[in-house]
């Protein structure tokens, strides 16, 4: 996979998935300290993602074969509903970039949701087989989240789904 410019690509693996996703430059990617909360975070360099004004992550949630992103989305934004009662939510289109290889665009629907007094966030939803996926960029306030912006399209654009890694056994009995 291409990767962006100035950025590193990580394969990320879990015991049921294995994605690439490409670190914008200025920004560095943590798989291992926000690992109870999300596959992985982002933030930008030189701060600690805690800390940080402003944050990305993801979380992959599994699913039944027979549930659809629809669904999904209106349960996660009920979800978010009862964490702030006053929570301001509208369409968001992303414009993401052409996957190189299909040259296509990734299926997202993102949402802007706005707690008054809270935080300020997008949320991006798509589907893999066997999860959903939720990107987030989190802030304080609305202008972080719209200087975040772009570098959160670079993001969710940069991820490759590569399905569930193979067993050792597997790969013994597929190689020659």
């Amino acid at each position: 996979m291409p990767a962006l410019e100035a950025g590193r690509t990580l394969r990320i693996r879990g015991s049921d998935y294995s994605f690439l996703v490409t670190e914008p430059a200025g920004w560095t990617i943590d798989v291992g300290s926000a690992i109870q909360v999300a596959n992985f975070v982002m933030h930008p360099e030189g701060s600690q993602w805690r800390e940080a004004d402003v944050v990305a992550f993801s979380r992959f949630f599994p699913r039944n074969q027979d549930e659809d992103l629809e669904k999904f989305l209106q349960s996660e934004l009920a979800g978010q509903e009862v964490l702030c009662p006053k929570l301001e939510i509208s369409d968001l289109h992303l414009d993401l970039e052409l996957n190189p290889e299909t040259r296509t665009r990734p299926r997202v629907v993102a949402k802007s949701c706005d707690c008054p007094g809270g935080k300020q966030e997008i949320i991006a939803f798509t589907e893999v087989p066997d999860y959903f996926i939720i990107f987030v960029l989190s802030a304080r306030d609305g202008a972080s989240v719209s200087e975040a912006l772009p570098i959160f399209r670079q993001l969710i654009s940069s991820f490759r789904w590569l399905g569930r890694p193979r067993s050792s056994v597997e790969l013994l009995r597929t190689d020659p």
